[in-house]
């Protein structure tokens, strides 16, 4: 075995759906490259590369291009083998609880209990995982929910598909404070943040997915709600990065994120230009988070992953392959906020599509994963002030 940096070649991008397991990247920006030399595949030898990325996201090319293998029958010889091998090949990720949402987005760390959140929007459900304690509780809300984010006091502050409302995290109790969208029946909230000054800031998306029909909404801390984007399709990501000066937000059909100049002073955004370009066949963008370097991580919905992506550059990082296709989000949580939670959906799946993907739904956690997040803002509310 020997140590070396090789660059991926993208060879098998275009069998992640068949086992997303394994995952290839154009370029990769791996730290540790693990060399198995001279290992018989399919009738020939040559050389093999298997990459081992920090979060154990595994990698296979092939060091000689003009040679043809068959990929499932070189993996399968590489992982019957197990002199070719450092460790034994294992998934990178780990299922928190039993649960199976219908779609589960929106996870948010409370550093603070040290417990993780998401939701389940169309059943209307909080769910809550203690780690250390291995409980899970669910807060029932009986309305959609399509984001919460932390209060200061421990509640949350709730996007609901009848408004913006505070949650009281021990009883569930809700008290509303405002829906920008009384007037659009056939919409619902969908993902949202707080900004780095504690303002919430959450989108919506038409219940029929008709393009054009949500809009992104920001809550200030003294409760006024202002419109900050219209006419989006299905808002979803937010995040902004360290300096305060930037944010990120994907409205999902488009496949980009697009970044704004941002005045943490007023809330305001604008220069809106584009960041990163998701190709289609690497699934839709969905919910993202940002790690202490600055870079994005996105769910990608019907793309089998979690990746990370340099905003500045539009360049992919690296993947994690999921076993479900629809993933919804991540954020980081842990002790040290370097285990990296992922949110999944089955909802619009077939019976076939589900028996294919069992944990479609689960929410995952790749732990210790090699990088390093930011600590969820709290929404800066005062109760004399809503």
């Amino acid at each position: 075995m020997t140590l070396q940096r090789v660059e991926g070649n993208g060879y098998f991008a275009k069998n992640r759906k068949k086992n997303p397991i394994y995952q290839d990247e154009s370029a990769c920006q791996l730290d540790l490259l693990v060399a198995c030399d001279d290992i018989e595949m399919g009738g020939g030898d040559f050389k093999s590369v298997l990459l081992h990325n920090p979060i154990n996201s595994y990698i296979f090319r092939n060091r000689r291009p003009t040679k043809t293998i068959l990929f499932w029958q070189s993996l399968a010889k590489i992982v019957r083998n197990p002199d070719t091998m450092t460790k034994p090949l294992a998934q990178p990720y780990k299922v928190v609880t039993s649960n199976r949402c219908l779609l589960g987005e929106g996870p948010v760390w409370d550093s603070q209990r040290q417990v993780i959140y998401w939701l389940d929007i169309l059943n209307g459900i909080i769910h809550e995982h203690s780690p250390s304690k291995n409980s899970h509780r669910q807060i029932p809300l009986n309305d959609m929910v399509g984001a919460v984010a932390l209060c200061k006091n421990g509640d949350f502050i709730a996007a609901m598909k009848s408004g913006l409302a505070i949650v009281e995290q021990d009883s569930g109790a809700v008290k509303p404070l405002v829906d920008p969208e009384s007037h659009l029946p056939g919409n619902r909230f969908n993902e949202g943040k707080c900004d780095p000054a504690g303002r919430f800031w959450a989108g919506s998306m038409a219940l029929s997915e008709v393009e054009g029909a949500g809009n992104l909404y920001m809550l200030d801390t003294d409760g006024t709600c202002s419109l900050k984007i219209p006419g989006v399709s299905i808002s979803n990501g937010l995040a902004w990065a360290s300096d305060h000066k930037t944010m990120y937000y994907i409205d999902s059909p488009t496949r980009k994120v697009v970044a704004y100049d941002y005045s943490q002073a007023t809330g305001g955004i604008s220069n809106q230009r584009v960041a990163i370009s998701i190709p289609e066949e690497e699934g839709s963008p969905d919910g993202m988070t940002i790690d202490s370097e600055g870079m994005l991580w996105i769910g990608h919905w019907d793309g089998w992953q979690v990746a990370r992506w340099n905003p500045l550059t539009g360049q992919k990082l690296l993947s994690i392959g999921m076993p479900a296709a629809r993933i919804t989000s991540c954020t980081f949580g842990g002790e040290t906020l370097q285990d990296l939670y992922i949110t999944s959906a089955r909802v619009g799946l077939t019976d076939e599509q589900l028996e294919e993907q069992p944990l479609a739904g689960s929410l995952f956690v790749v732990e210790n994963c090699g990088f390093k997040g930011m600590e969820a803002v709290k929404f800066g509310y005062s109760e004399a002030s809503l």
